[in-house]
């Protein structure tokens, strides 16, 4: 018995959809762990075990349907350059004018405006008493004065993930923290601030708590605020940055 192009074409959708979902859990860390992957030729076979014990094993041939009807669309995965990765650096910081860090180490001066500040969102959720506790003990044990070296971008290895700090100088406050593969998969990330967290919506529901990983208060800081800015404005904030990075379209349709 031979299968219809349409149900071959359900077969093909439900792998796809099998393979994918089974990388994303295998790739978060926080979620999942003792994750493990293994291809060869057209066999895929793996597991993983999730924070509350549900383990899921698999071993699948896989034949993917062709088809002289179907149409297909090569593309090339692009490599970062230097040159990609300086320009999202400018355009992240909105200044040309900065050094690349490989460590930032702040000084006490730093650490008492970071209590300050802390201090001023005390018994609110805005913060917690074990964040206070770590900036006191953070500033009790930090130098006066603090020497950070300059580097740059050529000096960090490639192919791999590198963790960098990017400043105006060496005496800035705020330290914005980036992560980069040079000349390898097309990954770039940023954060305003070194201590940023950036946790996704999903994360944050209760089913997601585990006290064997972080108290309940730390948990519940990690919860966002309301947004102070609306939907459609954030859309535009990430069309304009976007439309510099010379990635999005013109026109977007829903």
């Amino acid at each position: 018995m031979t299968k219809s192009p349409k149900r071959m074409y359900i077969i093909v959708a439900q792998t796809v959809m099998i393979i994918v979902s089974i990388f994303y859990l295998s790739a978060c860390d926080t979620l999942y762990e003792q994750s493990g992957i293994q291809i060869t030729d057209n066999n895929i076979t793996g597991s993983f075990i999730s924070r509350s014990g549900f383990e899921v094993m698999f071993d699948a041939h896989l034949t993917l349907y062709e088809s002289g009807e179907s149409q297909i669309v090569e593309a090339k995965r692009k490599a970062l350059t230097d040159n990609d990765i300086t320009s999202m650096i400018h355009l992240c910081l909105g200044n040309e004018k900065y050094q690349l860090f490989k460590e930032w180490n702040i000084s006490r001066e730093g650490w008492a405006k970071k209590l300050a500040r802390a201090n001023e969102y005390a018994n609110t959720e805005k913060t917690t008493q074990s964040y206070i506790d770590w900036l006191e003990d953070s500033l009790k044990k930090s130098s006066p004065v603090v020497t950070n070296t300059p580097t740059d971008l050529v000096d960090f290895p490639s192919n791999i993930l590198n963790i960098a700090y990017v400043a105006t100088d060496e005496t800035a406050d705020e330290i914005a923290k980036i992560g980069f593969v040079r000349n390898g998969e097309f990954l770039f990330a940023y954060y305003r601030d070194m201590f940023m967290d950036i946790v996704p919506e999903s994360l944050t529901g209760m089913d997601q708590f585990d006290a064997a990983h972080e108290t309940l208060e730390q948990f519940l800081r990690r919860r966002p605020d309301k947004p102070t800015i609306s939907q459609d404005e954030a859309f535009k904030t990430a069309q304009k940055y976007s439309n510099d990075l010379g990635i999005w379209p013109n026109r977007v349709a829903f």
